[in-house]
């Protein structure tokens, strides 16, 4: 497979420049964009991708509370049937995050993560996903514990979550042994098919304004939803 699109061997702290939240929590992945359009990088569903390395700022960011967020617009679910948006487990040591099961020109988003015995897959209970239309998407998860459940936001909303693979596991694999692939796998088996834009890699839960989460007005989930929608259009 050839790497279509390079990332700066060091992550810089903002994406494309977009987005109200505060970087200095924030690592994100410039883009060379010979192979994109309007700043977001196209992945062709066969060979595509970006390899983002890895390091102290990207490594086990979900311990404690990690957050991934990112725009795209899928026309399919990729190789494999399970497009990687983001992949950070090399030969199972990490996590995936990916669309699945397509039906009705809607598909699923489904997170994959190693532990030490069973390893959990999440999945939503709906297909949040239009093919060709573009999506704001967030993932928030604090692995301390097996049964806290993944959250993902949708166009700043929620969404509904199956319950989880399995909640009796003991530790998390350590996943600094794996490079951050964008748009694919390291085995270049499950490829995305679409436009992925703003990767932002947080090594906290951002907010989504509910009480829980603080007292920022209306979030920083859906403040980053609005702020980049007008790009974004379908």
């Amino acid at each position: 497979s050839t790497n279509h699109l390079t990332a700066n061997d060091t992550p810089n702290t903002i994406f494309f420049q977009e987005g109200v939240t505060a970087n200095l929590d924030t690592q994100g992945f410039p883009i060379n964009r010979t192979h994109s359009s309007n700043g977001s990088a196209w992945f062709d569903g066969v060979a595509s991708y970006i390899n983002a390395g890895s390091g102290p700022t990207i490594d086990n960011i979900w311990d404690g509370g990690g957050t991934i967020e990112c725009w795209i617009k899928a026309y399919g679910v990729g190789g494999g049937t399970s497009g990687r948006i983001l992949d950070k487990r090399g030969s199972a040591s990490g996590w995936s995050f990916y669309v699945q099961v397509l039906s009705s020109n809607t598909c699923e988003l489904a997170m994959y993560q190693d532990w030490a015995g069973s390893d959990i897959y999440w999945v939503t209970a709906g297909k949040p996903i239009t093919l060709g239309q573009w999506h704001h998407i967030v993932c928030r998860h604090d692995n301390s514990t097996p049964t806290n459940n993944v959250q993902i936001y949708v166009d700043g909303t929620r969404v509904a979550m199956d319950a989880p693979s399995t909640t009796s596991n003991t530790a998390r694999v350590d996943d600094s042994s794996s490079n951050l692939i964008i748009g694919n796998d390291t085995s270049f088996t499950y490829e995305f098919d679409g436009f992925i834009d703003e990767v932002r890699i947080y090594d906290r839960l951002l907010t989504d304004g509910g009480v829980a989460e603080g007292a920022v007005a209306g979030g920083e989930i859906k403040k980053n939803y609005k702020h980049g929608k007008s790009k974004h259009k379908n």
